[in-house]
């Protein structure tokens, strides 16, 4: 669940932003209450060098006209490494070192993050 993964602290003059990958995109209407989403943060949509940039911005156009949403493109270097990847390794019980900060890794083993999934395959 997204909001499991987002703390928002309301506050004035404070912007919060929400970094997803690109292909995260094209299925953001599937997530929880996308509106809320658009409503407390701006999407950051990461781009790698396969991200074709025409569709993605087609998307992000009409996502953000559905959802009154601030969505910005953040290109970024091609390294080919996604959280369902990540969530793949830790599963398999592989080493996140060098792709995730320590503190976070302890909250992930802290909280079993990551070890019961749903039927569906999602978390």
């Amino acid at each position: 669940m997204v909001w499991s993964l987002i703390i928002i602290v309301k506050s004035l003059n404070t912007e919060y932003y929400f970094i997803i990958g690109a292909d995260s995109l094209f299925n953001f209407d599937t997530w929880m209450e996308p509106e809320r989403i658009c409503q407390e943060t701006v999407l950051v949509v990461a781009t790698r060098d396969h991200t074709p940039l025409k569709e993605l911005d087609q998307q992000m156009q009409l996502l953000s006209q559905k959802y009154n949403g601030n969505f910005i493109r953040l290109d970024t270097m091609n390294i080919d490494v996604s959280s369902e990847l990540l969530r793949s390794w830790h599963e398999s019980g592989q080493s996140l070192r060098y792709y995730v900060p320590k503190p976070v890794i302890s909250y992930i083993e802290k909280n079993d993050i990551y070890k019961g999934n749903d039927s569906d395959g999602k978390i």
